[in-house]
C-alpha cells in the first residue's frame, strides 16, 4: 500500500510562514493579506508547473513574482533568507495522527524530511 498526502496545513503547521510574511509587511507598510495570498498563489502555480526545480529556487522565484505583483521593488526577495528559515522551522501539529498513534504492523509509512540543498 502506498499512502500519499499533502503535508502542508495537515501535518505541518505553516503559520510560521504567514507570520514571517506578516512581519515583513508590518515593518514596510504593506497589506499582509494581499502578500500572503499572492505568495501562496504563486507557490501553488510554480510547484505544479512542468519544470522541476529545487524548492529553494521555487521560493526565490515566488518572491520575485510577489514583488512584481505588489509593486514592492525587491522587498520580499531581499527577505528570502528569513522566509526560507520559516520553512526550515516548520513544525507538525501537536495533535497529528502520525505523532500520537502507533501504526499497524502491516502498514509501512515513510515520512521524509525535506532537505534543502
Amino acid at each position: 500500500m502506498i499512502l500519499t498526502f499533502d503535508c502542508y496545513g495537515t501535518l505541518l503547521d505553516t503559520s510560521s510562514i504567514n507570520e514571517c510574511i506578516s512581519n515583513i509587511c508590518y515593518e514596510n507598510n504593506v497589506n499582509s493579506q494581499l502578500a500572503i495570498n499572492a505568495f501562496f498563489s504563486y507557490e501553488d502555480r510554480l510547484m505544479y508547473s512542468d519544470e522541476i526545480i529545487p524548492y529553494e529556487k521555487l521560493i526565490r522565484k515566488n518572491l520575485q513574482f510577489v514583488d512584481m505583483d505588489l509593486d514592492t521593488d525587491d522587498l520580499f526577495l531581499s527577505n528570502y533568507k528569513a522566509i526560507l528559515q520559516a520553512y526550515y522551522d516548520l513544525k507538525t501539529f501537536s495533535g497529528s495522527y502520525f505523532r500520537s498513534r502507533r501504526l499497524e504492523k502491516s502498514w509501512a509509512f515513510f515520512i521524509f524530511n525535506v532537505k534543502f540543498v
